[in-house]
């Protein structure tokens, strides 16, 4: 039996007892919750105490169930995966007339694939197992990356303050701009994180720098014994020194000093772009972990209102990005448009 209930119809505690994960932690719902005002929902199924968490959007973008947004993957164990035929059964049957986005973990082949809807997304993270650091598989190419940065005297500082922060999304802003051709989240998002995290010793901002300039930075969250590479970026100009590969050099060490098993580098898009992305991950000692996203859609869904909803998002972010908006602009329309991205 399936039951859906309120997320705060259960204790904290039942979540974060059975699922080692920072998209299920308490901290990172009060993140999305306390930015996007998101109601988080529990399918349970009783008889294993298994359970996926979900969120409810009816907007332009069109009628959701999403586990979860902006947040990578649902984990899902193997041990339970039989329960989530059952679970999505009881999704469609509760809200009949919504598409359900399912974030996993499974590849394709998996036998329980074909009943939770079409593969619309294939993505990957990666992770660094450091309870070994001597067995760490680097690149010969990402250490002298490092030893070339440390030839260039770039430094590495770990900071917690907000000043850090203002300076990670000047650059990120500009990052998302320039290469991506799109907009961040809403300062907010990140501030929150920072508040949620970061002030209560959960998690740091990692810079490189030269000669007092911040050539790269990202924002890494702490969960258990787990380092989360949520966000990073850096200055285009500065690639030549490899401060990148400097951050994940010491990143590697933080994790061992704070005895943490494991690092994720988060996702990464599988298309041609993000090539570069991957493979330097891969380099860092990156093992690749496979993403899907399914989507069940009921016949009678009406996918027109969303797609011209992604259309008017799409020129509409074009437009800022043409129109090269101050950050604190960006940021306000951000914080208004966000939403309809999950």
């Amino acid at each position: 039996m399936v039951e859906i209930t309120p997320y705060d119809a259960l204790e904290p505690s039942f979540y974060e007892s059975r699922v080692n994960n920072l998209f299920y932690s308490a901290r990172w719902l009060a993140v999305l919750q306390k930015t996007y005002g998101y109601h988080w929902f529990t399918a349970l199924d009783t008889s294993n105490e298994y359970f996926i968490l979900f969120t409810v959007t009816d907007n332009l973008a069109g009628k959701k169930i999403i586990s979860l947004p902006f947040s990578d993957y649902t984990p899902i164990s193997a041990n339970y995966q039989e329960s989530l035929p059952a679970i999505v059964s009881a999704l469609r049957e509760k809200y009949p007339h919504y598409q359900i986005i399912l974030k996993t973990e499974l590849e394709t082949d998996n036998p329980i694939a074909s009943s939770l809807g079409k593969p619309t997304r294939h993505a990957v993270y990666h992770r660094i197992d450091t309870s070994t650091p001597a067995q760490i598989s680097q690149s010969s190419s990402f250490r002298r990356g490092v030893r070339k940065a440390q030839k260039a005297e770039v430094t590495t500082e770990i900071s917690t303050d907000e000043a850090a922060l203002r300076t990670f999304y000047q650059m990120y802003h500009q990052l998302r701009f320039e290469k991506f051709n799109s907009i961040p989240q809403p300062y907010e998002f990140f501030r929150n994180i920072h508040q949620t995290f970061i002030q209560e010793e959960q998690g740091f901002i990692l810079q490189a720098s030269r000669q007092q300039q911040v050539l790269a930075s990202i924002v890494v969250l702490q969960y258990q014994s787990t380092l989360y590479y949520k966000f990073g970026c850096s200055a285009s100009d500065s690639l030549a020194y490899r401060p990148n590969n400097l951050l994940f050099h010491r990143l590697i060490e933080i994790a061992v000093e704070r005895n943490c098993h494991t690092i994720d580098l988060g996702l990464s898009g599988t298309g041609p772009s993000y090539e570069g992305l991957r493979r330097f991950k891969e380099s860092t000692g990156g093992v690749s972990h496979p993403i899907t996203y399914f989507t069940l859609t009921p016949e009678e869904y009406d996918e027109r209102t969303g797609n011209e909803s992604k259309t008017l998002l799409k020129s509409l972010t074009q437009t800022i990005v043409d129109q090269k908006l101050s950050t604190e602009v960006t940021s306000q329309i951000s914080s208004i448009i966000y939403p309809y991205f999950a």
